[in-house]
């Protein structure tokens, strides 16, 4: 039985991991394309975010708001 248990919990992890390296794949694809809506679908609707030292570069609701200053933000590179 306890075999079960712990044969259980690690399926049960590997699904988690697996569902958190697939929605920050999701993240990086849309950065990558600059696909603002890809982007802002990872986020939990209720997300903030913190970027910078004490969060001067962005703190504030993730998902759109956050998705379009950084890509505001990334625009500015060339090549």
């Amino acid at each position: 039985m306890t075999n079960d248990l712990a044969t259980k919990q690690a399926l049960d992890d590997l699904i988690a991991k697996d569902a958190i390296r697939e929605r920050l794949y999701r993240y990086c694809r849309g950065e990558d394309r600059m696909d603002g809506e890809l982007s802002s679908s990872t986020w939990h609707p209720d997300g903030t975010a913190s970027y910078g030292l004490n969060g001067e570069l962005f703190n504030g609701p993730a998902g759109d708001a956050y998705v379009e200053k950084i890509q505001k933000s990334l625009g500015t590179y060339t090549g």
